[in-house]
């Protein structure tokens, strides 16, 4: 599955011209791999989504989403927000208070989905937004 993982970020990266991410493919999928919650979205057989988060602050009560990924083939089907809406069931479940994630200004399909299931802008730093979503007193 990791290499699945760095086909579809490194052919992520090539169509933005290296602004997907912006370190080894390679490191990144390994980092990841070792320290943050996967959940992947499989059809077929085939990854087609996945995201990668962080819920291992349990003192700053802060869970952080690194990367939410869709081949573009699959984007607009709803995939992307189910891998959402299952990080945050799982982060709300481990108790945690926040969700932290950082964008870039540019990519307004992601702000829309954020802001969707309740994300809010709490930063903007040159082309980089911060968004925060309380995970406490929501039913």
């Amino acid at each position: 599955m990791k290499e699945a993982l760095i086909d579809m970020i490194r052919d992520q990266n090539n169509q933005l011209n290296g602004g997907f991410i912006d370190q080894s493919v390679e490191d990144y999928v390994e980092k990841i791999y070792k320290n943050a919650h996967l959940q992947l979205y499989i059809i077929q057989g085939n990854l087609t989504g996945f995201i990668a988060y962080y819920c291992n602050d349990p003192l700053q009560q802060l869970a952080f989403l690194s990367m939410l990924c869709v081949k573009p083939e699959y984007a607009k089907k709803g995939i992307g927000k189910y891998l959402l809406n299952c990080s945050i069931t799982d982060i709300k479940n481990k108790g945690f208070s926040y969700y932290g994630l950082q964008v870039k200004e540019n990519n307004l399909a992601a702000i829309q989905l954020y802001k969707s299931v309740g994300f809010e802008i709490t930063g903007i730093s040159p082309g980089i937004l911060s968004m925060n979503k309380r995970m406490k007193d929501e039913g």
